[in-house]
């Protein structure tokens, strides 16, 4: 019985020698094969703007801040200034805002998101804010609900800043928005 014992444990361990060989060799085939045959449906997820990816379709999806469109309105800034960054990379305007010192005084900023894709629309939901200085100055932007910009189009926003407390030095107010787009077919 001893002999059947150990010609059993033999078997067992060159078919386990046989299937790891089998095993390794086709993931070693997987890791060196550069064409993948896939039979059925592929999908994939999120077709948005990611600037890394360099398919067709992140080519052809071109939504930035349009950067020549940063009109300052200080009508009811009694002296208040703002200056204007648009990061095309991260998709985010800055806003400084300096001397706006009378409660209640606003400065407002129209910029514009333009969708220069020639087939494919943006939809783009409510772009994010952060406000550094929130205690003394409040952000609003007229955008209530996602959006679609169709292709060659636009979209223009304002954003106004308020003084909402007196503070008893000059407080500087660093403000920024920022959007996120994803393609859809037309």
């Amino acid at each position: 019985m001893k002999g059947v014992n150990v010609i059993k444990t033999r078997k067992y361990t060159i078919v386990l020698i046989l299937f790891i060989a089998l095993l390794s060799l086709g993931i070693g085939y997987a890791l060196v094969t550069t064409n993948l045959h896939v039979g059925g449906t592929v999908g994939t997820n999120s077709p948005g703007d990611d600037s890394s990816d360099t398919s067709n379709l992140k080519q052809n999806f071109i939504v930035n801040w349009n950067d020549t469109v940063k009109e300052i309105d200080d009508s009811n800034a009694y002296g208040a200034e703002a200056n204007v960054a648009i990061d095309k990379n991260t998709k985010t305007v800055t806003v400084n805002v300096s001397n706006l010192s009378k409660l209640n005084s606003s400065i407002t900023v129209k910029l514009q998101i333009d969708n220069d894709s020639i087939d494919l629309i943006a939809d783009i939901d409510i772009p994010e804010i952060i406000n550094s200085q929130s205690k003394y100055f409040d952000i609003y932007i007229d955008w209530i609900d996602s959006v679609s910009i169709n292709p060659k189009g636009y979209k223009e926003i304002y954003v106004t800043i308020v003084m909402i407390k007196s503070p008893l030095e000059q407080i500087l107010g660093d403000f920024t928005v920022t959007f996120t787009a994803n393609a859809r077919e037309v």
